[in-house]
């Protein structure tokens, strides 16, 4: 779950199908829509996806993306665009990007 400050909760955030072969995952995002634009994204990825690559072991982060805001911020953090699907886009991020991105953060 995602929280405010207030501890309200206003997402969630989670990884699922993880592939031990592959050290791959699907990526879950959801904020509620009046809390968009004000940093919960960016807070909880930062976190999340830190344990996902640096502590929990993974080398892949995937999603697939239906919707255009939802692409654009994904690829703002670092994802980029691997194939298109009959359902949207396919997204990718590594650990080697991910940590490369947080160095220069």
């Amino acid at each position: 779950m995602v929280y405010n400050e207030n501890q309200r909760p206003v997402g969630e955030i989670s990884f699922h199908c993880y592939d031990e072969n592959e050290k791959s995952a699907s990526f879950n995002i959801k904020i509620q829509a009046r809390y968009r634009g004000k940093g919960y994204a960016k807070a909880t990825m930062d976190l999340m996806l830190d344990y996902y690559f640096n502590e929990f072991g993974g080398e892949v982060m995937i999603d697939e993306v239906i919707n255009e805001r939802g692409i654009r911020v994904l690829m703002s953090y670092g994802f980029e665009k691997v194939d298109k699907t009959e359902v949207g886009i396919l997204l990718r991020l590594t650990k080697d990007k991910f940590n490369q991105i947080k160095k220069s953060d």
